[in-house]
């Protein structure tokens, strides 16, 4: 699971958007790297290498969440506690993941865009499924579903600085996340506040 989730923070699933939204202007030398990202002419199609990656990967991932989350539930009893936590961390990666695909490949949140169609939805694996596009209200319903499951499970995993692997503080961070994407501003600040506010 982490494996999985560590592998899609860095590289071209961060620097791919920060291109294409200005966030870094090509100089003299750049090499044409994420040239077609940064020119957003007719040569960025859905092919590119970047858009595809970060498609793919992201629902490679979610498969690997989704197997973790079921199987949590089928171990033997002394098992429990690992396993709890085990599918509280993929709850959150999942969420994470999902939140960013429906960023990327969905119109923004908002009631008139609700009924939109986003991403895939899957949520459980099954190698023969044919997915078709959820909502974004359906997207955003599943992502805050599976942060407050994640919550839940993950309660008596405390912040730290520099924590290896999902704790509370980032569940709280995720969740702020979520609640500026559907402007639900007060309850992002409650959620950023206990975090800023956390030991």
């Amino acid at each position: 699971v982490m494996a999985s989730y560590r592998a899609l923070q860095h590289g071209d699933y961060t620097m791919a958007s920060e291109v294409q939204g200005d966030g870094f202007n090509a100089t003299i030398d750049f090499g044409n790297n994420y040239g077609a990202i940064h020119r957003c002419d007719n040569t960025l199609t859905p092919g590119d290498y970047d858009t595809e990656a970060m498609w793919a990967n992201h629902y490679t991932a979610i498969k690997n969440y989704n197997i973790a989350i079921s199987e949590a539930d089928r171990v033997a009893e002394e098992l429990e506690a690992s396993a709890a936590i085990l599918k509280g961390t993929a709850l959150f990666c999942r969420a994470s993941s999902y939140l960013t695909l429906v960023r990327h490949w969905a119109k923004p949140y908002s009631p008139e865009n609700a009924q939109t169609p986003a991403v895939p939805l899957i949520t459980v694996y099954d190698q023969f499924a044919v997915p078709v596009r959820a909502t974004v209200q359906e997207v955003y319903n599943q992502i805050i579903q599976d942060l407050d499951l994640a919550e839940e499970l993950l309660a008596e995993v405390p912040g730290k600085v520099r924590a290896q692997v999902p704790t509370i503080d980032a569940v709280y961070a995720l969740k702020a996340r979520y609640y500026l994407d559907v402007q639900d501003y007060a309850s992002a600040l409650d959620y950023a506040d206990a975090v800023i506010s956390s030991d």
